[in-house]
């Protein structure tokens, strides 16, 4: 039982890395569509406030995708440099663990253009997170002041007229 555990755990972990490899023919355009996409379409919804919240969600939604993307990139560049060995080890401690890994990888090979994609990658999910985030408090903040002027409505005392004889 415990073996085949073991091997069904390597034989995922050698299908996400042969996937990777794969995922590459179709990593950049799915990263040109989702940056098209955020700053044409996100960006502009955030200036207005009643589409913020789509603005908000797309831009977290948008930071997950660009992390995965950061992730499949990174652990096909280490299958395809240093084998499934690293890949493995990486994905077992705490699986972020090709990211890093191919760091070391790129700059121990010399592979300064994939080190400057990863760098985008991983400045385009911060960015989209930090912003979505940011969007986010403020739709929240707008939420909470109308619930609490409608509160204030409607437990308000009404105004006692004035008997003037």
């Amino acid at each position: 039982m415990f073996g085949t555990l073991i091997a069904v755990g390597i034989a995922f972990l050698v299908f996400a890395a042969e996937f990777s490899v794969w995922a590459l023919a179709w990593i950049p355009s799915l990263f040109a569509f989702l940056v098209t996409a955020c700053v044409l379409i996100l960006l502009p919804l955030s200036l207005l406030p009643k589409s913020r919240f789509i603005a908000a969600i797309g831009l977290q939604i948008s930071a997950q995708i660009f992390g995965l993307i950061l992730l499949i990139f990174s652990m096909a560049f280490v299958y395809m440099q240093w084998g499934l060995v690293p890949v493995i080890v990486g994905l077992i401690f705490g699986g972020i663990g090709p990211i890093p890994i191919a760091v070391v990888a790129a700059i121990i090979e010399g592979q300064w253009g994939f080190l400057g994609n990863q760098a985008i990658l991983f400045a385009a999910t911060l960015i989209s997170a930090v912003v979505g985030g940011w969007l986010s408090a403020i739709v929240e903040k707008r939420a909470l002041e109308r619930a609490a002027e409608d509160i204030r409505a409607t437990n308000a005392i009404p105004a006692r007229r004035l008997n003037i004889d």
